[in-house]
């Protein structure tokens, strides 16, 4: 008799549903993570800029 190459899946359809939306869940969560960084270096970079430009100017008006 031939075996079924195929063995039988016994796993919980309601459990794979569940595991891939975690994994999506997951994956979102870390996908806001790098948003918010790339974010936050831009803001940061702004700012520098920003008081950079500002103390120039301070500098460059007379007193």
């Amino acid at each position: 008799m031939p075996q079924d190459p195929m063995p039988p899946d016994d796993t919980d359809p309601l459990a794979e549903v569940v595991y891939t939306i975690i994994g999506f869940a997951v994956l979102g969560f870390q996908r806001a993570q790098v948003r918010r960084r790339r974010l936050r270096s831009e803001l940061s970079s702004i700012a520098r800029s920003w008081a950079r430009h500002s103390a120039e100017r301070q500098a460059d008006e007379p007193a």
